[in-house]
């Protein structure tokens, strides 16, 4: 590889950083409900649909997306998809009733998402070393993991200068500028560049949907997910009932900066130990974790307690991708991407509902977390058998 080249996939390493940092304006809607709410008279649950179609259009838009961009590229999907993200929030800004922002930030926004997010991973994976793909893969989805951190002070600057439909504005056209500028950048490398595609074994979606590895390793990665995000959930709970913390905006800071180092860190940890050891050990820290926050009662140990949480949730975004490489290969990466990630997509879209309900109904955190813990121990098991199983390799 010439030293042109060597000097471009970085800068498109960090176009796809870049694209998932600004796609992190979906998190915008957790302050904009809020004004809703208090302004429009939105009712609490009432805030929660257009979101929850979001995540659906999203989990549905990353294997459209992945399949257009393993035919015709990252470019012109993930372009589309940054005109398409500003465009629903603009239009959320003009939504004259529900049903409308239901469309426009629910079903516009979300797909545009799901159709940006899904050139990520693909196209900057294949200029590297394949010894390499779990730290590049873990700072190329890191982006979304720091969002939270500048979309949270940003929205609430903007909602307390401008308003609702002016915020929803500001945001739009800001997001579809930088995403279609760095959606841009990202491009296949070409053949002589190829770092990621020798001596690998290339399965498309029929044969790996043929296998039992991909079974158990999809069950491995909604458990986890489930579990995680009924941990995450409570921590708010959890920090004002056992110190009385209102944790707020330190509670978004702790989570998004160890959900970030997570991200990255476990790339580098995958590229060392390798999938099992990694998330074998990430699970047992959890479940430790899970069963000593009843006696986290100060807030330095609840900040850590929260970090721990932060960072193996994190891990997540960048551990299953790698060993789907290693055990599916790249040529039709995109569209088995978004067939394994709708496991995290369910998880996503079931367990707020599940949790909050839940916890209203018993009045008590505690089941929750000892379902957590059951999950892990699954997935320990889960593990054990996708160990024994053939590689797809």
């Amino acid at each position: 590889m010439k030293n042109t080249d060597v000097q471009k996939r970085w800068g498109i390493l960090l176009a796809a950083f870049f694209v998932n940092l600004f796609l992190g304006g979906i998190y915008a809607w957790s302050e904009i409900k809020i004004s809703l709410i208090k302004e429009l008279n939105w009712s609490a649950g009432s805030t929660k649909l257009p979101f929850t179609i979001a995540l659906v259009m999203f989990v549905v838009l990353t294997i459209i997306g992945g399949r257009l961009q393993d035919k015709y590229g990252p470019r012109y999907v993930g372009v589309i998809g940054g005109i398409l993200f500003g465009m629903g929030f603009i239009l959320s800004a003009f939504a004259a009733n529900y049903f409308i922002m239901l469309l426009t930030f629910g079903v516009i926004c979300g797909s545009a998402m799901g159709l940006c997010f899904s050139t990520t991973i693909p196209s900057v994976i294949k200029w590297f070393p394949l010894k390499q793909k779990g730290l590049v893969l873990g700072f190329a989805v890191s982006g979304l993991g720091l969002a939270p951190l500048y979309m949270d002070l940003l929205t609430n600057y903007l909602l307390k200068l401008y308003g609702i439909q002016n915020t929803f504005i500001i945001l739009g056209v800001l997001s579809s500028i930088f995403l279609v500028i760095f959606a841009f950048l990202l491009t296949k490398p070409s053949p002589e560049n190829l770092f990621s595609e020798e001596k690998q074994v290339d399965y498309n979606w029929k044969t790996m949907l043929g296998s039992k590895f991909f079974y158990a390793f999809w069950s491995l990665l909604l458990l986890f997910s489930v579990a995680s995000l009924l941990i995450i959930g409570s921590l708010g709970s959890i920090a004002d009932a056992q110190a009385s913390w209102k944790a707020g905006f330190t509670l978004v800071i702790i989570l998004a900066i160890s959900n970030f180092i997570g991200r990255v860190l476990s790339g580098y940890f995958y590229n060392k130990f390798g999938f099992s050891k990694v998330i074998l050990t990430i699970i047992f820290i959890q479940i430790a974790n899970i069963l000593f926050y009843w006696s986290y009662t100060t807030v330095p140990l609840l900040a850590l307690g929260i970090a721990i949480t932060g960072f193996s949730y994190g891990a997540l975004f960048t551990l299953f991708p790698s060993l789907m490489i290693d055990s599916f290969g790249l040529k039709n990466f995109g569209l088995n991407f978004g067939l394994v990630y709708t496991a995290w997509g369910i998880a996503s879209i079931f367990v707020p509902m599940f949790r909050s309900n839940f916890i209203v109904a018993t009045g008590t955190l505690n089941i929750p977390h000892l379902i957590a813990i059951f999950l892990f121990v699954i997935c320990i098991n889960i593990l054990m058998k996708l160990k024994s199983l053939q590689p797809l390799k």
